[in-house]
């Protein structure tokens, strides 16, 4: 009996040895694909903390060479603003003049120096007055380094709410960061809308001043579209 018991011990360690030596081996490729561990329940994606949206892919993009390649042009049918220049390179002090004109900025040097610590380069205008009589204002300030134009907006756009503009309305299409403001005080019968955005580097404002009320879907649509043929262009 202790002989048969011993033998079958022996043959147990052997078949051990035999299992666990072929498991360590490399064996030949069968050709199929090798199934992998699943991972642990605690660790799969649909356990995973959800992150926020992001921006698109477009937050990277950095725009270089002349600035005013990247601007679009006045549509068909509009005419020139009297006694106004209809397009224009803007520099820091003028840059921070217009900011200053919306009342988005501070005057003088502490404007200039303000973009210039945000890391300003450059900027461009053009104003034209289209076949339905608003007057159209497009700028685009850009920024040494991507993103820059993003943050720029973003700023700005926080900090007009609820300010003389009124209150923000994320209402851009394609755009969740962008935003547009109808001022409610009228002047000389007009009254103005703005739509402030980005696209990377780059941020776009646009006014309009048209008869009231602005605050109609018909009046504000022209800053809105507006804006979204200069973001798409860039």
């Amino acid at each position: 009996m202790t002989g048969i018991v011993a033998l079958l011990c022996l043959g147990a360690g052997t078949t051990t040895f035999f299992v666990v030596n072929h498991l360590s081996e490399p064996q030949p490729s069968t050709g199929r694909p090798v199934a992998l561990p699943t991972a642990d329940p605690a660790e799969t994606p649909a356990d995973a903390p959800t992150d926020p949206a992001t921006e698109p892919s477009d937050s990277d993009v950095v725009h270089t060479g002349d600035l005013k390649g990247f601007m679009m042009g006045a549509p068909e049918g509009a005419r020139k603003w009297p006694g106004v220049k209809a397009a224009e390179t803007l520099t820091d002090t003028t840059a921070a003049a217009e900011l200053a004109g919306l009342g988005m900025g501070a005057p003088g040097d502490l404007g200039e120096f303000n973009l210039d610590d945000v890391d300003f380069t450059d900027g461009y205008v053009r104003r034209w007055i289209d076949k339905h009589g608003a007057y159209v204002t497009i700028r685009i300030y850009r920024f040494d380094h991507p993103g820059g134009g993003v943050k720029f907006a973003t700023t700005k756009a926080g900090a007009t709410d609820g300010g003389i503009w009124g209150s923000a309305r994320r209402n851009i299409k394609g755009d969740r960061n962008a935003a547009s403001f109808v001022q409610p005080k009228i002047k000389n019968g007009l009254q103005q809308v703005l739509v402030i955005g980005a696209s990377s580097d780059i941020a776009i404002l646009v006014t309009t001043k048209q008869r009231p009320p602005a605050a109609t879907t018909t009046t504000t649509t022209v800053a809105k579209s507006v804006y979204s043929t200069e973001r798409q262009k860039l």
